[in-house]
């Protein structure tokens, strides 16, 4: 096992961009072989780490600050746009709404990954049906996923040329 130390939000967003890229090519091989839910789980992966590598491109992630908030939005999906909107926008409340109608309602679909990302991988238990349900994504859903990965990478591409 080797450690490698990344001193630079540079550095962290490169490791962030390798990471997806491979998260993403996992899951390219996972839906080859038809096995859609880890693979859609997989492209979430990918898209999260897409977002985050933008983060770590727009503030100093080695401060103590935006450390524990890049930490804060953990594996979520949600949490990482939500973070990198509010950097983006800054106090400009009309570039605020307008990045999240692009970024959420354009790339995303209005898709909130956080009531599918463990759903998944787990049964989730349900209080009112006192049953387990789980989620089983189709050959179409994670083809949508992949089509959104790289609606993603096209729409992170294009952010230096708005912000």
């Amino acid at each position: 096992m080797k450690k490698n130390r990344l001193n630079s939000s540079i550095q962290t967003a490169d490791c962030y961009h390798n990471i997806a890229l491979s998260n993403q090519h996992s899951a390219d091989i996972l839906l080859k072989s038809n096995i859609y839910n880890e693979a859609s789980y997989m492209y979430i992966q990918a898209m999260e780490k897409f977002v985050k590598e933008q983060i770590c491109r727009r503030v100093d992630v080695t401060n103590q600050y935006f450390a524990k908030r890049i930490r804060d939005t953990g594996h979520q999906l949600d949490k990482s746009i939500e973070f990198l909107v509010e950097i983006c926008s800054g106090n400009n409340v009309a570039l605020k709404e307008q990045l999240k109608t692009q970024l959420i309602h354009n790339v995303m679909g209005d898709m909130r990954f956080s009531a599918i990302h463990n759903n998944l991988r787990y049964p989730q238990y349900s209080e009112n049906f006192k049953n387990y349900t789980m989620i089983e994504f189709s050959q179409k859903d994670c083809i949508h996923l992949r089509d959104m990965t790289n609606k993603l990478i096209k729409f992170m591409n294009d952010l230096y040329r708005i912000v």
